[in-house]
């Protein structure tokens, strides 16, 4: 998924450390596959059925942008912990099917570009970040600088902007909407964590971390989480490892997991591998809810209750494209055998398969993505999905490193924000409405990330 060797010369990309692997850049993980460890004795999995094929077939005229994954570089095994109870894993290579890939029903919403009648930006403009470039009428401006790459954003219930970054730590963020105050670092210790939410309920933060998601307890209120439980623990970790978490509307946590490998060459096939996991928020009742996902760094639910997901395309054979999904319970999203709209590696490999509703350009990882519901940007724009595109790892094959809209009804997709370094998640202000963009790296080369955020100022 994620490719460093934009920012990286190759005589150093390959020293980068393991903890790399989570972003997509670990070799597989050898061993036998883990264990699944929730915070209670887990129940067998559900089982998944293959939807029937659907009538309603994407066009093959959609509007591409693109998208995908992956150097391979060596890792460090992280040890399988003692398990409470064990999953079956299931074996196998890609089971031969014949047919083309059939879409989710798809819901028209007008998609006309009309001004907004609210602007996002009151009173004086923040200074202006001049090496982002956006649509007329928004205002891109710094909001406020990470020491460390950043890899996931979450509003808290607090009305504050938590990030995680690269280095393991969770930073909570106060300042108004134009700017940001100094940070402070409210947990450490985390190994690649790529995914944070806040449950509804009791607004304990949930973090997706290497092979696993921990729930963090600020037992006595300070803003500092002193505890951490295992929610969930032995997630298949090889070529990917876990991505994002997202609580839906039906109170359950929904848990991405990446591929062990590329596309199924390794031969192994842990069952919770490569699909969207549910759970409840104590670890119990855990099921695969989609599978054939190569690896669906992010997920976002929209104002209707829909799941949507990012996948990034494989790296061989050439010219497999990154996808958004609409994320179907029981759904069959094609990996290894299928990717793109009908386009099968073996033959029939895309037979009762769903296929996405936008294909995004090869090579540049889709990653984090958010559906605009505020009211404040214009019109076309509500109800958009908004994607991060990390870039391209392969100096030759040039892609990403932007952020992306897919406007909804017609699922056309433009760019929106461009000039970043690596742009790895996306999320909507509450405050304001204006969208924050987490730059993993820094486009004028210095180490560390960037908060960037673009409002809707007027023509």
């Amino acid at each position: 998924m994620i490719r460093l060797g934009v920012s990286f010369p190759r005589s150093v990309r390959w020293l980068l450390p393991a903890m790399l692997l989570g972003l997509g850049l670990g070799a597989c993980h050898p061993g036998a596959a883990p264990t699944v460890t929730p915070t209670a004795t887990t129940p067998p999995l559900a089982t998944v059925t293959t939807p029937p094929t659907r009538v309603d077939q994407l066009s093959s005229a959609r509007p591409a942008v693109s998208g995908h994954d992956a150097l391979t570089a060596t890792a460090t095994p992280v040890a399988s912990p003692t398990a409470t109870a064990t999953v079956p894993t299931a074996t196998g290579t890609a089971a031969p099917a014949t047919a083309t890939a059939t879409s989710p029903a798809l819901v028209a919403t007008p998609t006309a570009h009309l001004p907004a009648t609210t602007p996002t930006l009151q009173g004086s403009l923040p200074g202006v970040a001049s090496e982002i470039t956006v649509p007329p009428g928004f205002h891109a401006w710094r909001w406020g600088e990470v020491p460390d790459p950043p890899t996931a954003l979450a509003w808290g219930p607090d009305g504050r902007l938590y990030v995680a970054t690269l280095n393991g730590a969770i930073m909570s963020f106060g300042g108004d909407a134009q700017s940001a105050e100094r940070p402070v670092t409210v947990a450490t210790g985390l190994v690649t964590p790529l995914g944070l939410a806040f449950e509804p309920a009791t607004h304990g933060l949930y973090v997706s971390r290497l092979g696993g998601v921990d729930r963090l307890v600020d037992a006595d209120g300070d803003g500092q989480f002193e505890g951490r439980d295992k929610v969930l623990d032995g997630l298949p970790v090889g070529r990917h490892s876990t991505d994002d978490v997202e609580f839906g509307p039906d109170g359950k946590l929904y848990v991405a997991t990446g591929s062990v490998d590329d596309m199924g060459e390794s031969g192994q096939r842990p069952q919770l591998q490569a699909g969207i996991l549910r759970l409840n928020a104590d670890g119990l009742d855990l099921e695969l809810y989609a599978s054939g996902l190569r690896n669906p760094y992010g997920l976002a639910f929209d104002a209707a209750g829909q799941l949507w997901a990012t996948d990034n395309g494989g790296d061989v054979p050439e010219g497999q494209p990154d996808e958004l999904n609409r994320i179907e319970q029981g759904g069959d999203y094609g990996w290894p055998g299928c990717f793109g709209v009908g386009q099968a590696s073996v033959p029939g490999a895309c037979e009762g398969t769903l296929a996405p509703v936008v294909t995004l350009a090869s090579h540049s990882s889709s990653d984090g993505l958010t559906v605009y519901t505020d009211r404040r940007f214009p019109a076309a724009y509500q109800g958009a999905i908004f994607i991060a595109q990390w870039g391209s790892a392969f100096a030759d094959k040039p892609a990403g490193q932007q952020v992306v809209v897919v406007y909804p009804g017609d699922w056309t997709v433009q760019p929106f924000a461009t000039g970043f370094a690596h742009p790895l998640d996306v999320l909507v202000d509450p405050r304001d409405g204006a969208l924050w963009v987490a730059d993993f790296g820094r486009a004028d080369g210095r180490s560390g990330g960037v908060l960037y955020k673009v409002g809707w100022w007027g023509p």
